[in-house]
C-alpha cells in the first residue's frame, strides 16, 4: 500500500456504517402461552415463542424467543433475561443472516459492553447507550484492520488508531464518521507521512 493509498483508505474506512440503529418497538404475544414481550422494530407479519418464566402475561426471567414469520422459523433467535417482558440484562441474539448480538440491555436495546458480528467478518465491540456505539470502541474489519478509538452515536468522533495487517499504522482525529484534523501514518518500514482533513477531504499536503 502505498503512502497516498493508505490515507486514502483511511477517509474510507470512516465512511461505513457499522451499527444497527433503535427503532421503535412493540409487543408480541406467544399464541400458545399468552405471554407478551417487547420487542424492537418487529416486521408486520412477525409471530413469536417464549421459552420462559411468565409473571402477569409477561415475559420474566431467563429465556429464550423464537422468530417466526407466520408458521414458518425465520432463524433469529434471542436469548436473555427480561424484566416485564422487556429484554433488561445480558442477552443473545442470532439473526438468519449470520449477523450476532451480544451484550448489556436496558428497555429493550444495547446499553453498556457489547459485541456486533457481521456476516462478513467485520466485528463492533465497545460501549453503547441506548443501542448506538458510544464510547470507546474497536473495529476488527474483514481487510485485517482494525480501528481503535472513540464513538458518538454510531460514528468515529475523536482520537482513533488503525493498524493494518501489513504492519503500518493511522493516527487520526475523526468528527461525526469523517477524518477531520491531522493525520499521521507509520509504514512498516519506519518511514513516516502527514496530512491534513476535513470533512472527509485531504486539504494538504
Amino acid at each position: 500500500m502505498t503512502r497516498d493509498n493508505l490515507l486514502a483508505a483511511l477517509a474510507v474506512l470512516a465512511a461505513l456504517t457499522w451499527g444497527r440503529p433503535a427503532e421503535a418497538g412493540a409487543w408480541l404475544r406467544d399464541a400458545k402461552t399468552n405471554c407478551e414481550v417487547w420487542v424492537a422494530n418487529p416486521d408486520q407479519n412477525a409471530a413469536i415463542s417464549w421459552t420462559g418464566p411468565c409473571v402477569n402475561g409477561r415475559a420474566e426471567g431467563m429465556g429464550t424467543l423464537i422468530w417466526f414469520n407466520g408458521q414458518t422459523q425465520t432463524g433469529r433467535v434471542d436469548t436473555g433475561e427480561r424484566k416485564g417482558g422487556i429484554l433488561n440484562g445480558h442477552g443473545f441474539s442470532r439473526y438468519p443472516d449470520g449477523y450476532t448480538e451480544e451484550g448489556d440491555y436496558l428497555a429493550g436495546v444495547l446499553n453498556g459492553h457489547g459485541v456486533k458480528r457481521f456476516a462478513d467478518g467485520t466485528i463492533e465491540e465497545g460501549d453503547f447507550r441506548d443501542g448506538k456505539h458510544n464510547g470507546h470502541g474497536i473495529l476488527h474489519l474483514k481487510s485485517g484492520a482494525v480501528m481503535e478509538g472513540e464513538f458518538k452515536d454510531d460514528k468515529e468522533n475523536g482520537h482513533f488508531v488503525s493498524r493494518f495487517p501489513n504492519g503500518n499504522v493511522a493516527e487520526g482525529t475523526y468528527k461525526n464518521g469523517k477524518l477531520d484534523g491531522h493525520l499521521h501514518a507509520t509504514y512498516a518500514d519506519g518511514t513516516t507521512a502527514d496530512a491534513e482533513y476535513r470533512d472527509g477531504v485531504r486539504i494538504s499536503p
